[in-house]
């Protein structure tokens, strides 16, 4: 549901995205996506009308184009508002950026937390 919308807004920042793992050979740079939960908003009315996923993207690269790359998925996701692949994007909140380090290829990561907020 809500990775067709990730995708789509980072389309301008880079074509490679992928959920979870990206296909084996993939050329760097890339991103992988997950979402680590969805909590739901509800009221004593019913059901949630609102959700607020937690998702984790992962750009992946070499020094700079990784330091680019998340910059601009930064840039392109933090306070986005709008309706996008069916979801009505209430509000997309950054929530913080940590360093990866992956050994076997010596590439660099940054993994960037953003709070989606979707009205259902």
């Amino acid at each position: 549901m809500i990775g067709s919308s990730i995708v789509s807004l980072l389309s301008g920042v880079t074509a490679k995205v992928y959920p979870l793992v990206a296909p084996q050979g993939t050329a760097y740079p890339y991103v992988v996506y997950q979402i680590i939960s969805d909590v739901p908003t509800n009221d004593k009315d019913g059901r949630s009308r609102l959700d607020t996923y937690r998702l984790q993207l992962t750009a992946w690269g070499a020094g700079a184009d990784v330091e680019t790359l998340a910059a601009s998925i930064r840039s392109t996701l933090d306070r986005y508002r709008g309706t996008n692949n069916s979801n009505v994007i209430d509000k997309i909140i950054f929530d913080g950026i940590n360093d990866l380090y992956d050994e076997d290829s010596e590439f660099i990561g940054k993994a960037i937390d953003f709070l989606i907020r979707i009205k259902l």
